[in-house]
This record gives structure tokens, sequence and C-alpha cells, in this order.
């Protein structure tokens, strides 16, 4: 836009579909828009994004919220950064879970040396998520980290290894089960990446998930293996 402006606008679509449990399919639809502005090594961003989420053929959950980040690049290999986000949740024909997120993080971007260019990212944040109709059970504190490594490996491929933990601890006694839920969560994530042309890339992953929880129905293991064809707009 000019004076080191810049404006971004952008959208998503990710359909999930379970042919042995209908009931758990997902659709999720993103929107985005927002502005940056560069000077020296400082970009801000300030981005307004909205999702709707479906579950099962039917409305979920819809997000409506804003991002503000600060990113400074100390050198041609390191980059570091804040953030801020705020969103308002809806459950439409559960009111009851409405509520309010906001969260502040770190960030961190290295590139290592050596011939196969690895990068290392890395992340921390923390936030609350509270109840609109003043549920201390459906209310939590969360705190979270995640890092991530990728290198090249050859024939265009680029390999990466993520991991993430995040606690959540919520305010009050779950009513049925008489106990305060409290989660632990971990989630490994191996995978490739590579370009196919100069606009197209596939990226083969798998995913596990493990979530230790005091509340039986949320103490879980999941692995789920994707591919993602991804296209970049020049």
């Amino acid at each position: 836009m000019g004076g080191g402006w810049q404006w971004t606008t952008g959208g998503r679509a990710s359909l999930r579909r379970y042919p042995g449990a209908h009931t758990l399919d997902q659709d999720q639809f993103d929107l985005s828009s927002g502005f940056a502005f560069r000077t020296g090594c400082h970009q801000f961003n300030m981005l307004a994004q909205y999702q709707h989420l479906q579950l099962g053929d039917s409305a979920f959950r819809n997000a409506l919220g804003a991002i503000g980040q600060w990113q400074c690049d100390i050198d041609a290999r390191t980059q570091i950064g804040a953030y801020v986000q705020a969103f308002s949740l809806d459950f439409p024909g559960e009111s009851l879970r409405d509520a309010r997120r906001s969260a502040l993080g770190l960030t961190l971007a290295r590139v290592l040396a050596g011939a196969r260019r690895p990068v290392f990212v890395a992340g921390m944040q923390a936030g609350t998520e509270t109840s609109r109709r003043d549920l201390d059970n459906l209310s939590y504190d969360f705190v979270g980290a995640r890092a991530a490594l990728s290198m090249g490996v050859g024939d265009g491929w680029r390999c990466f290894a993520a991991i993430s933990w995040e606690a959540r601890d919520f305010d009050g006694i779950e009513p049925i089960f008489g106990v305060a839920r409290s989660d632990r969560q971990t989630e490994l994530r191996p995978g490739a990446e590579r370009a196919l042309s100069a606009d197209w890339s596939i990226a083969p992953a798998i995913t596990y998930t493990r979530n230790r929880s005091t509340l039986g129905p949320n103490d879980f293991r999941r692995a789920q293996a994707g591919l993602t064809l991804r296209y970049r707009f020049q």
C-alpha cells in the first residue's frame, strides 16, 4: 500500500470426514483481514479473524476476534516476536458455553548453520477462557509451549518435527463428576513437505495427541495421518 503499509486478506476451508462416525465430521471456514506496517527491523501486524465450525453438519461454534503481533528481524537468521489475541466464542443452540478467550505469546525463529538449512521455531503462550454465563466449571487458565525443527533432506523434500504442550486448569467443580477438570495435553507431529511447482506443494504428516485429564471422557490418545496439498499465491 506504500509507506511501509501492507494489506492482507485470506480465507481457509477445512473439511474432515469420518466414514464410520459422521457425527464427528467437521467443516471449518476461516476469514481474516488486516494490515501490516514495517519500519527498520520491526513489523507490526493487526488482523481481524472470523471462524465458523460445523460438527456433524450442524453449526457448533463461531469465533470473532483480533490479533496484534510484533516481530523484529534481529539479523538475517533470527526473528523474535510477541502477540496478543482476543476472541468472542459463540455456540449456536448452547449459549451456556459462550465464552471470551484472550492470550499473550512470545515467538522465536532461527535459521541454523548447516548445508541442510535447518530452521528452528519456538513459542510460548498463556491466557484465559472465561464463560460469558459466569460458569466456573467452563472457565479456565492455560499455559503452553511449542517447538519445531525443519531441514532439507534432498530431492526437494524438507522434513520437520514439532512438539507442543498445554496445561488447562478449570476454575470450578464439574457438577456431573464432582471434580475440577485439569488437562495436560502433549502433541507430536513429524512430517515432510516438497514443492511440486512454483505454486504447489505437498506435505504428508502424522499427528499423535495425548491428553491426560481428571475427567475420564476428556482423557484420550489420538493418532492421525494426513496429506496436505497447498497452493501459494505469488
